[in-house]
């Protein structure tokens, strides 16, 4: 009874919950399984390799980024309430410069991602143009030279006393960040900032609840690794990430997730009246203002976008990539090598 004749042509689809990533691989070597999803790049050397697999590599929305907390305290609409050393823009600014991305997507994803601009990479919302500062760590030590942060003894800065010394946190056990963090660490020490890694459990770091304590809400962090990806329309993500509304406090009882507490009136108005507009040029221009402004302000360090992976064996045909659904989408479409449709 499909709106297609003749569709769907398989009869059925099984699908096999395994423990890891690594057993859903070695079961569609050996041909047990005939497709799998949600692949790393790291698991791309070998599969490319094996004549019989085929892979589905599409450039997905979601971006990897850094978040920098500008507030000292928990309350971080309190104007008064700057951060020792990320209240400093000319020290945020230092950091992107020092922050190596095509080196991390190259040495840790295999050449598989983009280097990354702004919190929206894909869809009519996305930026047209829109960059963040490239690796050149030699301009971050004139920022910071200029800025008056001195570098002492053992070569990590101070300025009035104040320490140059930062810690970056992430969710535990995900291998690719902590890898990305240690190249960090090696990174802002040639520049003179000390970075400490101090991870947490997910159900800790991402509980998104002001009365369990999230870190991010509260603004107990310095620099918060995670990864985003906005519907297809971003305003949710935008509004609620980076309009001054959304900032947690006591307050508004901990809601809206600005964890960064930027704070910008003009970012303001152009995201409300992106959330507004009915014309589509219009939104996206007024998200291409916030997001510029956003930028500006050097609160984010947009590392990289990744893709969604997908690999089938080569006798399944019909499957086609995209991100805004799962990977079942067009399963109407898909056959088995050897039974074409003749539909």
């Amino acid at each position: 009874n499909y709106r297609k004749k003749g569709q769907p042509y398989l009869d059925k689809i099984i699908f096999r919950s395994v423990p890891s990533r690594e057993v859903a691989v070695a079961q569609l070597k050996a041909g047990e399984v005939q497709g799998m999803w949600n692949l790393i790049e790291a698991q791309l050397p070998d599969l490319e390799k094996d004549a019989n697999i085929k892979l589905s590599i599409t450039p997905a929305p979601g971006v990897e980024r850094i978040e920098m907390n500008t507030a000292v305290n928990k309350d971080g609409t309190d104007p008064n309430s700057v951060h020792p050393v990320l209240g400093d823009i000319n020290l945020r600014r230092a950091l992107i410069y020092a922050t190596p991305k095509q080196q991390i997507i190259d040495k840790l994803l295999f050449g598989k991602a983009r280097v990354g601009s702004s919190p929206v990479a894909q869809g009519w919302a996305a930026p047209k143009g829109l960059t963040q500062e490239s690796y050149d760590p030699k301009k971050s030590n004139e920022l910071l030279d200029q800025a008056g942060w001195v570098k002492g003894a053992d070569g990590i800065r101070t300025k009035n006393g104040v320490r140059a010394s930062i810690t970056i946190t992430t969710t535990t056990g995900d291998q690719l960040r902590e890898r990305v963090e240690q190249i960090l660490a090696d990174e802002y020490k040639q520049i003179g900032v000390e970075l400490k890694i101090s991870n947490m459990p997910s159900s800790v770091l991402l509980s998104a609840s002001w009365s369990a304590g999230d870190p991010r809400k509260r603004g107990a962090f310095d620099l918060d690794m995670y990864s985003s990806t906005p519907d297809i329309d971003p305003h949710q993500t935008v509004n609620l990430r980076y309009h001054s509304k959304q900032i947690p406090y006591p307050g508004n009882g901990g809601s809206g997730q600005n964890y960064t507490r930027f704070k910008n009136p003009e970012a303001d108005k152009a995201i409300d009246e992106a959330g507004s507009a009915l014309d589509l040029e219009k939104r996206a221009a007024a998200y291409a203002k916030a997001l510029t402004l956003l930028n500006d302000a050097a609160v984010c360090i947009w590392l990289y976008e990744r893709s969604a992976i997908e690999a089938f064996r080569t006798n399944v045909s019909g499957y086609a990539g995209q991100v805004w659904d799962g990977i079942t989408w067009n399963t109407e479409d898909w056959y088995m090598k050897g039974t074409a449709p003749s539909y």
